[in-house]
């Protein structure tokens, strides 16, 4: 399934009438000059961009014991940590433009007692 967002084509993927585009950038990586700053639009891409992994996680302490935690909150290892990690994971029964109800889950972290 592929879609038009403002900043580019994205692909998708749908299973059981769900479609899942995952890891779409919403803003700049806040890296460099911009770090500390407001956030910036990310660049338009070209092409169709693979919208069908998660993308990269934030940064945070270590999970000791994690257990059930990594995989009901899919925590990863360090390596898919990264400061470019400002992206949207969208789950949608259709992709016409008809109206949809929103859920917005903000994760504040604290997996830490």
């Amino acid at each position: 399934m592929i879609v038009e967002t403002r900043y580019g084509k994205v692909e998708g993927a749908t299973n059981d009438g769900v479609h899942a585009f995952k890891g779409i950038p919403f803003a700049a990586p806040p890296v460099g000059e911009r770090r500390w700053h407001a956030p910036e639009p990310p660049e338009p891409w070209a092409g169709v961009r693979a919208a069908t992994d998660w993308g990269k996680q934030a940064w945070q302490p270590a999970v000791e014991n994690a257990g059930m935690l990594s995989f009901v909150f899919n925590i990863r290892n360090a390596a898919f940590r990264d400061e470019d990690c400002l992206q949207l994971n969208v789950f949608t029964p259709g992709v016409d433009t008809g109206k949809r109800p929103v859920l917005v889950w903000i994760h504040g972290g604290g997996f830490q007692g």
